[in-house]
């Protein structure tokens, strides 16, 4: 009864919900129910979210961008430290194609910088084993930050100037660093020839049709921007610093994420974040020998989280994921993969007072509502077609009949992960399969044809 009333009073709330054809209607509310408690319950300014798993889309938001507008989901925000995903995948394009090797020292590739060990490796800048020290960590960087926020920063002026003495020895302790991914960038981009934005832009975004992701100040974004929001007087209040559509009356414009760079200047949408992470895992960036023996080759960083090559593998319900979260200023991302159950999530928000636990609690309860929820509704797409499929129960061998001629079949668990796929020959062997209840999907010349099959014993 509660997700039916909340689906009418939904505009009330100012909150906008995007559905997609093949996520089932039971799913969506239950989403949309999730997101709405943490979104109240945590008093997030703003949130807006995206899931993605075998049975389609689904993109929604709670909160505003400003006074007067609610979020939308195709605002931009920043996705922070998810960046480093984005370099390691360029640096790992050029390692298959035979144009720089992990092992390689990056002082083949960059001039000499004080406290910057030219012996390191590139997979330790990617691992965060260089033992390099974080710019972000030296207070001296954020004086001048606070001096001019209107300042263009360049690469080789921060490794210049404001790293400090090395942690450790390379390769002797893990430690995150933002240097190590703005050396990233400039390794790239001494070896292509070309600024960081382009590469990523012909590396990642154009292949993948990436159309609502951007790297600010350098690309000027075709999609509107989220207001940003800070406490930056102490007051414990929210302040509104970037309004990044209107630069003039900005407090904070665009130009102080040209010190993130390639360590978190990305801004996109979650829908567009999903569709990178599962371009990533389903091998269409990089070879899926890339991907399993250079990217996830993991690194302990205490309790059951790892670091690969620009990635985290963290347990949620037991279950094995893979993510990259961020923080910018007024800008909060977390994001998770299930590479195992196809599921795809992400999470922004337009504020960042509430740091990343806040929004991991966000994509953690709705990745639990994913996998406690199964479809309801096997209701056809396009298709006014019948399809029959006896006996259900089934045990072994399943009979399909349809008037309309079927090109191929797949068999999905409840939770999305596709177990068979077979071209249509009116049977179906499922007698390897575990009992249970599966969706089985039917695609014709003029649409996609649905049934719920229950195996038995």
């Amino acid at each position: 009864m509660r997700q039916l009333l909340l689906l009418s009073v939904l505009l009330c709330f100012g909150l906008h919900l995007s559905l997609k054809a093949q996520m089932p209607m039971n799913i969506q509310l239950a989403l949309q129910d999730t997101l709405q408690d943490l979104g109240a319950g945590y008093k997030f300014k703003g949130l807006t979210v995206a899931v993605k798993n075998n049975y389609g889309s689904w993109a929604s938001t709670y909160g505003e961008s400003h006074a007067g507008t609610p979020l939308d989901t195709n605002m931009l925000i920043g996705i922070g430290s998810n960046t480093k995903t984005f370099i390691s995948v360029c640096i790992l394009k050029l390692v298959q194609n035979g144009q720089l090797s992990l092992n390689d020292s990056i002082g083949t590739y960059i001039p000499t910088y004080p406290n910057v060990n030219g012996a390191v490796t590139i997979k330790q800048l990617l691992n965060h084993t260089s033992g390099i020290a974080s710019y972000t960590g030296n207070q001296n960087f954020w004086n001048v930050f606070n001096m001019n926020v209107s300042k263009l920063w360049s690469k080789d002026e921060i490794l210049s100037f404001y790293v400090t003495t090395p942690s450790f020895a390379p390769g002797a302790s893990w430690e995150y660093s933002n240097t190590n991914y703005l050396i990233a960038g400039l390794i790239l981009e001494n070896k292509l020839s070309k600024p960081v934005h382009e590469i990523i832009r012909d590396s990642i975004l154009t292949p993948l049709g990436m159309t609502k992701t951007f790297f600010p100040p350098y690309e000027t974004a075709t999609q509107t921007y989220a207001h940003f929001w800070s406490d930056i007087n102490g007051d414990n209040l929210l302040d509104e610093v970037c309004d990044w559509n209107s630069p003039g009356s900005s407090i904070l414009p665009a130009e102080l994420n040209s010190c993130a760079d390639a360590a978190g200047a990305l801004v996109s949408t979650p829908s567009d974040i999903t569709r990178f992470w599962s371009g990533l895992m389903n091998g269409q960036l990089i070879t899926k020998s890339t991907l399993v023996n250079e990217m996830l080759q993991w690194t302990s960083i205490g309790g059951t989280s790892s670091y690969g090559l620009g990635i985290f593998k963290d347990i949620y319900f037991g279950n094995v994921v893979f993510d990259h979260g961020g923080t910018w200023i007024g800008q909060i991302h977390s994001n998770v993969a299930d590479t195992t159950r196809g599921i795809y999530i992400s999470v922004l928000s337009n504020q960042d007072s509430l740091m990343n636990t806040y929004t991991d609690k966000v994509v953690k309860a709705l990745y639990k509502t994913m996998l406690s929820t199964y479809p309801t509704n096997t209701t056809s797409v396009n298709s006014t077609a019948t399809l029959t499929c006896y006996p259900n129960p089934v045990f072994s061998t399943l009979h399909l009949t349809s008037d309309e001629a079927i090109q191929y079949v797949t068999l999905h668990t409840i939770t999305g992960k596709q177990v068979l796929e077979s071209e249509f020959k009116n049977t179906l062997d499922i007698s390897g399969l575990p009992s249970g209840i599966y969706l089985l999907k039917a695609q014709t010349e003029k649409g996609m044809l649905v049934k719920k099959i229950t195996k038995s014993e």
